[in-house]
Formats: C-alpha cells, structure tokens, sequence
C-alpha cells in the first residue's frame, strides 16, 4: 500500500481578469501593474485558487511589455493606435480568461488589500461593485458612499463605478463616451437590479489631462447623440433587454451634464466633480448621501 499523499490538481485559470487599456500611460502603468501583482501573490498564497491575470490594451502603439516585469500573469493585446477606451477594454475583454472581469484604468490607484478584498467577495457574489474615490491634489473630493448599488442611485451617482462581472455577461464595451456606465447598467440587470459594494476602495485621479476635464463640455451633446442609440448599444453590449434602463440612464446624464455646462458659461470655477456634489445642481436627482453633503455646503 503506497503512503504517497494524492495529487492535488490547482485550477490554473485566473479567477479575476483584470482589464487595463492603456494610452500616454508609460509613467504610470508600471507602479499599479507592479501593486497589483503584490497583492495578487498575496492571494495566491492564502488559496491558490484566486489567480490574478491582467490584460493590458494599448491603445497609442506603445509596446508596453517592454516597460512591465516579465510575469505569465501579464497578457498583451495587439497594440492599436487611438481606437478609444471603449474598443480598447473590448481587446481586453475578448483576450480575457478569468472567470470574472473588473476593468481598471491605468493612472489610477487601489487599496493596499483591493485584490484580496475583490478575490473573497467572488466566493458569494455572483457580481459587485466595488467603492470608487475621486482624487484630485490628493484629496478625496468625491466618493461612492452607499452599500448597495441600484440603477437609481446610480443614474442620480452621476460618475464611474467599478464592477466585477462573469466575463461571459457583457460582450463588448460599447463605443460610446460612458462605455464603463453601460457596463454597470447590463451587470445591474444580470444581477437582478442591485449589487453589493464592497469596500475594495479603487482612487480614479483626476487631473487636467483627464477625460472628464478634456471633454466634460461636449457630454451633454455626446449623451443625447447617444440616447438617440440605445437600441444599438444594447444590441452591441449583448443585452437588448437593458435598452429602456440606457435610456433612462443618458436622460439623467444629460440632466446633469447641460446644469454643468451652464455652471461653466456662469464662470463658477468648479471642475465636473466638485460640481455633482456642488449646491448649484439643484435639479438634479442626487442619492441620498451626497444629498446630506450638498446641504451643508
């Protein structure tokens, strides 16, 4: 009778693809890549089962491999040059193997226990939300404060909300200005209209090359062009079913982003997130949180 233990067979596929489109981000990308491998091997160790990958798009023809750590954890799609966020986080999407998704973009930053924290919700969430700050200077200027995410706390949130799905649940990220939003859409629809935040906290800087600084005066054009389309993002997202939960989401996009525009031609001075929990947006429905915030103002 041998006394050899049994061999124990790991499950090699990642667990978690972490999706990451990449564009100017040569000064940056390597701190988080580098953050997010550390805590991964943190993970891995306590279970080997929670495997980490990172698919990394590059959207300005950078080969970004030549900047990153050599790790079979890394993934690269092939380089592309200016085809947008969306179309990137698509590349990703599609060379992903992980069980679930969560897409994160490449200058910003995550709690010191995020891939952990993300890695044991997956063991009793079909799918979740994880808390998201806005950083500018270094301060925290805006932030996710409710427990349970739903479309209408959502929609009155007004920003990005990172989410961790099935990768089987969205088939591509429409190419439109709030791709990130119509995923959050379709995976609050997937999971029975509402989902658990967990306080993973993931930083979104803001900065004068950011998106929303960049083109926060065209939303409001851009949110009605697509209002005008929502039958087709759904169609492309996978999902026509979300196609009534879109519309009212760009309705409230557009609520909020024509009230912004005015500030701007008003000349108040605030930039689009100190704005959303300014007292100057008076119309607009806000969730209850940031309604308490906007009152002591």
């Amino acid at each position: 009778m041998s006394n050899q233990r049994p061999h124990t067979r790991v499950n090699t596929t990642p667990l978690l693809s972490v999706l990451m489109p990449a564009y100017r981000e040569e000064h940056v990308i390597l701190a988080l890549v580098e953050d997010l491998l550390h805590q991964a091997d943190f993970a891995e160790r306590k279970n080997p089962e929670h495997r980490l990958e990172i698919v990394i798009a590059s959207d300005d023809l950078m080969d970004y491999s030549a900047l990153l750590p050599s790790d079979q954890r890394l993934v690269f799609c092939e380089p592309k040059l200016q085809t947008g966020p969306a179309n990137a986080r698509t590349r990703a999407l599609d060379k992903a193997s992980g069980r679930f998704v969560l897409a994160i973009d490449a200058d910003d930053s995550v709690s010191s226990m995020f891939i952990p924290q993300v890695f044991t919700a997956t063991q009793t969430r079909s799918a979740f939300a994880v808390r998201a700050n806005y950083i500018k200077n270094g301060e925290v200027v805006r932030r996710l404060e409710v427990d349970t995410l739903t479309q209408e706390n959502f929609i009155a949130y007004s920003g990005s909300v990172p989410v961790v799905f099935p990768r089987n649940w969205l088939s591509a990220y429409p190419n439109v200005v709030a791709e990130d939003a119509v995923s959050v859409v379709n995976t609050l629809h997937k999971a029975g209209g509402s989902l658990d935040v967990i306080d993973a906290e993931y930083n979104i800087t803001t900065h004068i090359e950011s998106f929303c600084a960049r083109i926060g005066s065209q939303f409001a054009s851009l949110y009605a062009h697509h209002r005008d389309n929502v039958k087709e993002i759904a169609r492309v997202a996978g999902n026509p079913q979300i196609e009534g939960l879109l519309a009212e989401l760009f309705d409230g996009r557009i609520e909020v982003n024509a009230a912004f525009e005015k500030s701007m031609r008003q000349e108040l001075g605030l930039d689009y997130h100190e704005f959303i929990v300014s007292r100057n947006l008076k119309k607009v429905r806000l969730v209850p949180e940031i309604s308490r915030l906007q009152s002591s103002l």
